[in-house]
């Protein structure tokens, strides 16, 4: 589903929802002011990222009805902006992609709430199946650069060129046929394959993503809320009749709770 869509119907997925999670006890003035120290609850997440974009704005949302705040969206463009604004008291809590970037090291995460796979969208036409067709010369490889799916390739990749791109989608890349393949999440790779006649998604992951909450500085008291918040959420199954309900496809389940 398209981010857009799936968004006009956020309202009727969290009144759908929240009759199934389970109330937890009503947060502290200490809990509050460490999760919206400005009066409302600026949650802050990939705003092209469809999991994200889509499930975490439900969850901020059931969290700043749980603390009795107003909740503001705070979307971020991409990489490049989420590293601007740290330090900036731009927002209070967000929804990301965990793994250990480089200049991150003021955040504080919950336990994962998602998991995403990695996948590799190839181009018509070509035989490229599995890991071992893919990493050989001559293969190219779009990536998004400084993403979680960039640093894995960084590992994995001994032989392939990566081409790192800054643009939002690596579509245009597979278009104009200047890579064979386009390595990000499973449901964004199904959903650019609809366009691409022929290509076709690799069914072995390259590597899964936990996706976590996020808080800057030391409001361990808030974080420790926000987690207990979240498990909730998992164990007693709203996270994954979001999922189910925001029709986000193949390659994101809920984490273990």
């Amino acid at each position: 589903m398209h981010i857009r869509a799936a968004l006009m119907v956020l309202g009727s997925i969290i009144l759908a929802t929240t009759a199934y999670a389970q109330a937890q006890t009503d947060p502290s003035q200490a809990v509050v002011n460490d999760l919206a120290p400005t009066g409302s609850l600026r949650f802050a997440y990939p705003k092209e990222n469809a999991p994200m974009s889509i499930v975490g704005q439900a969850l901020g949302r059931m969290l700043a009805e749980q603390l009795g705040v107003p909740y503001e969206p705070y979307p971020i463009e991409g990489p490049q902006q989420f590293m601007q604004t740290l330090g900036k008291n731009e927002w209070d809590i967000m929804m990301l992609s965990y793994f250990p970037r480089p200049g991150t090291e003021s955040l504080i995460y919950t336990v994962p709430v998602l998991e995403t796979d990695h996948a590799f969208l190839v181009r018509a036409g070509l035989g490229l199946n599995t890991l071992e067709d893919i990493d050989k010369p001559g293969i190219r490889i779009a990536v998004r650069s400084e993403t979680i799916y960039d640093y894995r390739l960084r590992d994995i990749i001994k032989q392939a060129e990566i081409q790192r791109y800054s643009e939002q989608s690596g579509q245009p890349r597979l278009e104009a046929e200047e890579a064979e393949v386009l390595a990000t999440t499973r449901t964004g790779a199904l959903r650019i394959s609809k366009e691409l006649p022929g290509s076709h998604v690799n069914v072995e992951r390259f590597g899964i993503t936990p996706v976590v909450f996020a808080l800057s500085g030391n409001r361990t008291t808030g974080r420790d809320y926000a987690e207990r918040f979240m498990q909730e959420q998992l164990s007693s199954g709203v996270v994954a009749q979001l999922i189910e309900q925001s029709n986000l496809g193949e390659g994101i389940s809920p984490a273990a709770p």
